[in-house]
């Protein structure tokens, strides 16, 4: 269940949900979208991150250069891009089978030249399976 999007704000390249509400042992979607206002961007990688109060976690890049890299971690299993073959510009993600512990921040990230790196970032709350 997505409670809030962020609509895209002037200058603002990466759009994700603000908050998202999954359930445990459901697979839940997070979006992030880049949006190219400057059709001299390159992107040459996007990240994945993953924290909450106590930690922090890289949970997959996709370079141009290196293709993608999952990190170990909890995720690794149970993550993986929602189209099969990648735009890069399109990267929301899919977890799979919701677990309590995957409640925390999302972060995606991309770094661009000659812009620069452009983030967004979606809170993602886990209630008990319905």
């Amino acid at each position: 269940m997505i409670e809030n999007r962020c609509g895209i704000l002037h200058g603002q390249k990466v759009v994700t949900d603000l908050k998202v509400t999954g359930y445990q042992g459901h697979d839940v979607t997070l979006l992030c979208q880049y949006i190219n206002g400057n059709t001299e961007d390159k992107i040459l990688q996007m990240q994945w991150t993953w924290q909450n109060e106590s930690s922090k976690y890289e949970i997959m890049d996709f370079s141009m250069d290196h293709g993608l890299s999952l990190h170990d971690t909890f995720l690794k299993d149970r993550v993986h891009f929602r189209k099969s073959s990648l735009p890069i510009y399109e990267a929301s993600i899919i977890i799979k089978d919701v677990k309590m512990s995957d409640q925390g921040v999302y972060s995606c990230a991309y770094t661009t030249f000659p812009s620069g790196s452009h983030t967004g970032q979606t809170s993602f709350t886990v209630l008990e399976g319905t």
